[in-house]
Formats: C-alpha cells, structure tokens, sequence
C-alpha cells in the first residue's frame, strides 16, 4: 500500500476496525475509543483483531496467510483494498506486512518456503518483510502487531477513517440500539458486543429496520451509510461494528 494520501488509502484502514464504540449504560449514550485509538499525529489508528485458532496455518512456525475483504485479481486486489500478510516466526513472534510489492504495486502472495513471492516481476521478502531479492527497491511495510499469548492477534492500521453513531429507537414498546456507519462495497460488516472492557468481543444479530426481526448475522456492505439494530440484552455493555477479513 503506498503512502499517497487518497481514496485508495482510507478505504483499505477503515477494511479492518471499527472508529468508535458506543457504551450505553441504562438509558444513557456514551462514546468509547476502544477499537480505535487516537495517535500523537492526531490521526485515528485502527486495530485488526483475529484469532490465530481461526487460521490452522498460524498454529505452526513458517506459516503464512494473507487477509482481507476483496479478491485479488491480475496480481492487484479489486476495490484498490490491498490486503495484508500474516507470518508466524516463531511461538510468539509474529509479523504484520503490506502485501503490496515495493516495486509496481502487485499483489504478493503468502510466506511459502522461504519468501514471498510477487507474481509480476519476481521480487521475494523474507517472513518479517525484508527485501530478499528481485527489482524491489525496498522492504516490505510493516504494521505493528501484538500477540495476546494465546490466541489473538493484533494489528495496528494508522489513519482509520471509519466512524459509528449510535442512538436509541423505539421498536413498537420497547427501545433498540441503532448504530449507524459508512459501509465498505464487497464487505460483510458484522455487530460486536461486550458487556464490559475485561471480556472479549462477541458478535451478536441485529435487524436491518427498527422493529425488524434481530436475525442478521451480517450485511453486505454498498459504499453507503447503513444503519442496524441491535436489542439490548443488558443495561450496560459495549457495542461496535467490524468487518469480515478472510484468506485471500
């Protein structure tokens, strides 16, 4: 992914985290950046969560899986969404890379015996990104990423550009949380929940009309503003929405 600031950039940061949470606590809004994060540039950072017990070719070293939203086609992904590399070094050390080559913007592929690989002019990086051989003149970037010492990882994606807003409704007697955000074309956008800061996210089904029925595991994102609809199922707890990243 290149630095140039733009359309392409911002739709790739915002693929992979939600901007803001909503926390309700009884009848009253809050607003939380747990998701995301401001940096010291003023600039939102975003964070990729998965779990490595979701991928069986993380649970071994050397193993290697490129993720995202979009498919990749001719060596560069369709929508502009580059996706991003994932490499297990070891039992805890594990690399973050832009999958985009740094020497005419292809597509490279996954960490296979010893090197990825792009498909275009043959440049090759090592598992942490580093230029191994090839026309590249440069490594690969690298996203800052933490392991939780079992089975989460996560990846900080600066300049998130993806915001959630949150309201109560009614829905016929009672009230529903409709969280409103700019959808992504190609993505399955999903709703989290957690009903306090030391659990993990869960997501949960939600509506797409205020008094629909709370059926929808996901919905398919069109470049627009969406709106769902979540019951609440306790008085207080946070709630986010989040994309669907698979191999691609």
């Amino acid at each position: 992914m290149n630095d140039m600031p733009g359309v392409t950039r911002r739709e790739f940061v915002r693929l992979f985290a939600a901007a803001a949470t909503a926390s309700v606590v009884g009848s009253k809004m809050c607003f939380s950046t747990v998701v995301a994060q401001i940096t010291d540039s003023g600039l939102p950072s975003g964070f990729f969560h998965i779990r490595i017990s979701d991928f069986p070719a993380l649970q071994n070293n050397s193993g290697s899986v490129r993720l995202g939203i979009n498919r990749v086609s001719s060596s560069q992904p369709t929508g502009g969404n580059y996706p991003i590399i994932i490499n297990r070094e070891s039992s805890t050390v594990f690399h973050a890379l832009d999958s985009e080559c740094t020497h005419a913007s292809c597509v490279v592929g996954a960490y296979i015996a010893g090197a990825s690989s792009c498909p275009c002019h043959g440049s090759r990086y090592g598992i942490d990104g580093r230029r191994l051989s090839g026309p590249a003149p440069l490594s690969l970037k690298k996203f800052p990423i933490t392991f939780d010492g079992a089975d989460v990882l996560s990846v900080e994606i600066p300049n998130l550009g993806f915001t959630v807003t949150s309201s109560f409704v009614m829905a016929g007697a009672k009230s529903r949380l409709m969280l409103s955000f700019p959808s992504t074309l190609g993505a399955e956008h999903e709703v989290m929940f957690r009903e306090n800061l030391g659990q993990s996210w869960v997501a949960i089904k939600f509506a797409t009309t205020p008094e629909g029925t709370a059926d929808k595991a996901f919905i398919p994102g069109n470049d627009r503003v969406l709106k769902v609809y979540a019951d609440r199922a306790t008085e207080s707890g946070f709630y986010a929405v989040t994309i669907k990243v698979k191999a691609v």
